[in-house]
Parts: structure tokens; sequence; C-alpha cells
């Protein structure tokens, strides 16, 4: 090790003065980038991580805010869900009670194919109503879908044919039951 260190003080012996400040002025720079460097590299690596904290607090704090609403959703999904506890009655049955109520009479009620739809069975009912107010028709589709149970209105088609708040309305409703499993799903796991 000495051997090579005399040759190198030899070799700088050797060189002229402008050579020998060069060299030095190499070293020194050489010296500062390989201590300067993985400073550096730290620092970038450091005002990164700074950088994802900053907006991950900013996620959390947008959740946070948000965390009412995503309650409230899911309440709302809960109580959806729930509606399905609660069956429909026959449909057309249930469509005439509520057309009652609203003192409207129903000219003519078709019940749709049984459908099935993944896990849940969809019936349908088309209602026609003759000669009824508009009033009437806003406060009986009202009073469908706010029930208890999973039904919805899926069309609603008015005639105006005669002059004044009189029309020809036709209702479809709808609603969704849980499959309930056979003997054969509830043997096999499916359902």
């Amino acid at each position: 090790m000495n051997d090579l260190f005399d040759r190198v003080r030899q070799g700088f012996d050797n060189m002229s003065d402008r050579e020998q400040r060069l060299t030095v002025a190499m070293a020194l720079t050489f010296a500062v980038l390989l201590t300067a460097l993985p400073l550096f590299l730290m620092l970038t690596a450091n005002s990164d991580l700074e950088a994802e904290n900053d907006e991950m607090r900013a996620l959390i704090g947008r959740l946070s805010l948000e965390r009412a609403k995503l309650q409230r959703l899911a309440q709302a999904h809960e109580g959806s869900l729930r509606r399905y506890d609660n069956p429909t009655p026959a449909l057309g049955s249930f469509v005439e009670g509520e057309a009652r109520k609203q003192g409207i009479s129903i000219r003519e009620v078709t019940e749709e194919p049984l459908k099935t739809v993944g896990l849940y069975q969809r019936r349908n009912v088309r209602v026609t109503l003759p000669s009824v107010g508009l009033a009437e028709v806003i406060n009986l589709l009202n009073n469908i879908v706010t029930s208890p149970h999973p039904v919805a209105i899926e069309q609603v088609n008015f005639e105006h044919h005669k002059p004044g708040d009189v029309y020809n309305v036709k209702v479809g409703v709808l609603t969704y039951d849980k499959k309930k499993p056979s003997k054969g799903d509830a043997e096999t796991g499916e359902g």
C-alpha cells in the first residue's frame, strides 16, 4: 500500500504547478460529489415520501369529510335491501288497492309472466286507468314507489284525447322477490 502511495506522490511531484492545481481541483470535485450525491439522493427520496404523505393526508381528510355521506349511502343501501324482506303481495291487487285509495277505477290489469333475473324473480303488471286526473295519477305513482315493498314504476303512457284534466293512462309496475331456494338448489349449494 505504501508503494502505491509513494508512486502516486512521486507522479504528483513530477507534475507542473498548473497540472498539480488541476489534479487537486479534480480530486476535490470528486470528493464533493462523492459526499454530496448520497445526501442529494436521500433528500430527493425524503421529498418524494413527504409528497406521498401529503397526498395520503389529503385523501384521509376527504374521506373524513365524506364519512357522513358514505354512511348515509350505506344506510340507504341497507334500507333498500330490507325492502326485499317485505315481499309484494299479488301485484295486480296491490296496484288496485293503491288506485282505490286515490278514487281511481281500473279498466284492465294484465299480469305478465314471471321472469327469473339472477337471485330474484321479477313480476310485471300493466294497468289501464281510464279518464283520470293528473293529480290522482301522480299520487298513485308516488304511493306505489314509496310503499314498503320492492316495487318500481316501469313505464307510464298518457293519452290526452279529451279537453281538461282528463287522461287515459297505462302504467307498468314491476317488483322483485328474492328467489326461494328449491330443494335441488339447497343440495347443490346454489341459490
